[in-house]
């Protein structure tokens, strides 16, 4: 077993219970608790339950898939996304215009060069890894 810090969000609430708005949205504070998880799938099997922890991954794989299916452009290249389906592989599935769009986005926030491209990535993915 390790333990891993679980970040989480709840919107600022007033004394009448409504949420705290900040230019127009909910202001949110964010939270902090440590879980303990399995380190490998052996020990999730002991721990959970083999069909448990099949059931659960195979729920949240559904899930990756049929996100994969919104971004196609006809039923035919959903079928085409799913042939190719890896879980766990979804931003080489982007359609073109995506790909297009968050180069745009990139590029507005001053992101151009590999090296800065390389390093956001990494930072996305270590916030991911904190997330879960």
């Amino acid at each position: 077993m390790k333990q891993i810090q679980l970040k989480y969000s709840l919107p600022v609430l007033d004394s009448e219970n409504k949420p705290v708005l900040e230019e127009g949205k909910k202001k949110y504070i964010e939270h902090t608790v440590n879980l303990t998880i399995p380190e490998d799938i052996d020990e999730a099997g002991q721990i959970y339950g083999k069909e448990t922890f099949y059931n659960k991954g195979m729920a949240q794989i559904k899930i990756d898939a049929r996100r994969l299916c919104y971004e196609a452009e006809s039923p035919e290249q959903a079928q085409q996304f799913m042939n190719s389906f890896s879980p766990g592989v979804s931003l080489g599935r982007q359609t073109a215009s995506r790909k297009k769009e968050l180069l745009s986005l990139l590029d507005e926030q001053g992101i151009t060069s590999p090296e800065d491209i390389e390093e956001m990535v990494k930072m996305l993915k270590a916030r991911k890894e904190n997330e879960l």
